[in-house]
């Protein structure tokens, strides 16, 4: 019983983290996330972690892709939903227009763009999900 209490918290508080990681990446790539106070962040990484912790169990249960491209592109709007939801919930939380300017990628410069709110959006949660995904991939439990 107690050994399964250990891997569940590990598992939560895994997922807690590379959540948080996740989303000041994409924050620090971007800057387009503001948090009104640290409570709207801890919330954040919190509906994050709640996605990643028991949306993608169900996925394999169901058999969907979780892994691949297929499963970047299904977390990237599965992300997407979860950020606009947590945006109208929690007032402190705004995503704004964004531009990609110096953005360096591996020491190549990406062209600058202006990014409108949606784009930004759509930016940030295939961020957040390309970093979760590699942060799972590096800490895989064999």
């Amino acid at each position: 019983m107690i050994f399964l209490y250990n891997v569940i918290m590990r598992k939560i508080l895994r997922t807690l983290f590379f959540s948080s990681i996740s989303l000041f990446a994409s924050n620090y790539l971007l800057n387009n996330i503001k948090f009104g106070s640290n409570t709207d962040a801890i919330l954040i990484v919190i509906g994050l972690s709640l996605l990643y912790f028991f949306i993608f169990p169900i996925l394999k249960l169901l058999s969907l892709p979780y892994k691949g491209i297929a499963g970047l592109i299904l977390s990237s709007v599965l992300v997407f939903i979860v950020i606009q939801v947590l945006s109208t919930l929690i007032p402190g939380f705004v995503i704004t227009e964004s531009d990609t300017r110096n953005l360096r990628i591996f020491d190549f410069m990406l062209p600058s763009r202006h990014l409108t709110q949606f784009w930004a959006v759509v930016y940030s949660a295939v961020t957040i999900s390309i970093v979760n995904g590699f942060l799972s991939w590096m800490c895989k439990s064999k």
